[in-house]
């Protein structure tokens, strides 16, 4: 019995591995969908605050498809502010979903700000 609960923890490291490196790597904001509609004004300005007290930004959520869709799920104020304050870089977590929309993989680095 050990030996088959072996194999399969080998079995999924190799199937996580091989998922691992076929993933498309994220590494700039100009390959992520952004939906800027809805976006209030009053929220821009208290991001724009926190980042003029200096205070910790929460990293954007990014998230990846199996249909290559790249779309922010969560930052579009914080992106914002940052490109508007000339920031080259964001952190970002990335989190990459299977088709049963499972997550199979999250990074968090910082992103360039491209666009």
């Amino acid at each position: 019995m050990p030996l088959k609960i072996a194999d399969n923890l080998f079995d999924r490291c190799d199937t996580f591995h091989k998922l691992a490196t076929e993933l498309p790597k994220i590494t700039r904001t100009s390959q992520i969908s952004i939906n800027h509609s809805g976006m209030r004004d009053e929220s821009m300005e208290k991001v724009r605050q926190q980042r003029e007290r200096n205070e910790k930004m929460r990293p954007i959520v990014v998230t990846v498809f199996p249909d290559g869709l790249v779309a922010l799920n969560d930052g579009r104020h914080r992106l914002s502010v940052a490109k508007e304050r000339g920031d080259l870089y964001i952190t970002a977590q990335i989190i990459y979903y299977d088709n049963d929309l499972d997550i199979v993989h999250e990074e968090l680095h910082d992103l360039l700000i491209d666009n």
